[in-house]
């Protein structure tokens, strides 16, 4: 992590391009409105990974390798969110993010199952949508011009008992 806690009065911070791996703080940054720290090798958002932003309006995270972002929640002044150019194959619900005008979600291989239902139901509010990269069914479908009941999980069969009966013995 980088050692930045002492700027209390930043308000923007670019880091673009600078070959970051890891989420690079978990601070307090009461004024921040502006993040940028696109083009990086960032594999996660990690929970509460802006918990300290509380005046964040607009997040750049486009270009990493973002296979997984925590929920959001806490973002309440967002407005803009550029997710473009990562490895996301679902996003938590973001109906919580009221202030949000524009998303950014292309280049990434959504994976449209049971796993997309709650962001389902957000883009259908918004001016939101990606294009399905799985499962190969819906490969090139676009998400909002499917029905909630369309994504759904693969179930697995229950695993047979074998029962092994040996010498009047019964074992499972």
């Amino acid at each position: 992590a980088v050692a930045i806690t002492p700027l209390k009065n930043l308000r923007r911070f670019i880091a673009e391009g600078n070959r970051i791996r890891d989420f690079p703080f978990h601070a307090t940054f009461p004024l921040l409105f502006l993040l940028n720290l696109s083009n990086n090798s960032i594999p996660e958002l990690p929970q509460n990974a802006f918990q300290g932003c509380p005046r964040l309006t607009e997040l750049d995270l486009s270009s990493n390798s973002i296979t997984k972002v925590a929920p959001l929640s806490n973002l309440l002044h967002l407005e803009t969110i550029n997710l473009e150019n990562n490895q996301l194959e679902t996003l938590p619900d973001m109906s919580s993010l009221i202030k949000l005008k524009e998303t950014l979600l292309d280049k990434n291989p959504w994976k449209c199952d049971c796993g997309l239902q709650d962001f389902r139901r957000w883009i259908e509010i918004t001016e939101t949508d990606v294009i399905c990269d799985s499962p190969s069914t819906l490969k090139g479908t676009s998400l909002k011009s499917l029905e909630i009941e369309d994504l759904i999980c693969a179930t697995v069969p229950p695993t047979p008992q074998f029962v092994n009966i040996t010498q009047n013995h019964m074992f499972f």
